[in-house]
């Protein structure tokens, strides 16, 4: 049995090591084949991303711990959509940078206060 705490910890792994490799990797084929276009990079960043993630799936380094494979590696495959979208710095996209901005607020209003009741 697979605790959520296990899939933490696999993800604290897998994350940043699927990251790297993926702009390791990206990195490499832009200077191998000399890819000028941002966008035929964005896209094999994605499509690294995502087969890296699955590849920890089936090398039981990332496991969900459904009995159905096929579910632990859907979910592999999202993991590395977001990886991707890490790697691709969506972080700078107006939606998420919005919605990151929301959750910072809410957790600084609860902050400010549990800091005034005290």
């Amino acid at each position: 049995m697979v605790t959520v705490l296990d899939v933490i910890k696999d993800l604290a792994i897998a994350i940043p090591t699927i990251m790297v490799g993926t702009q390791a990797i990206t990195a490499a084929i832009h200077g191998i084949f000399k890819i000028e276009n941002d966008n035929i990079n964005h896209a094999i960043s994605w499509i690294v991303a995502i087969l890296a993630a699955i590849g920890f799936v089936a090398f039981n380094g990332l496991n969900f711990g459904f009995e159905k494979v096929w579910v632990n590696y859907l979910l592999g495959g999202i993991c590395g959509l977001v990886v991707g979208g890490m790697s691709n710095g969506f972080y700078d996209w107006p939606h998420i940078k919005a919605l990151f901005d929301v959750i910072t607020e809410f957790f600084a209003n609860i902050r400010r206060k549990i800091t005034e009741k005290n």
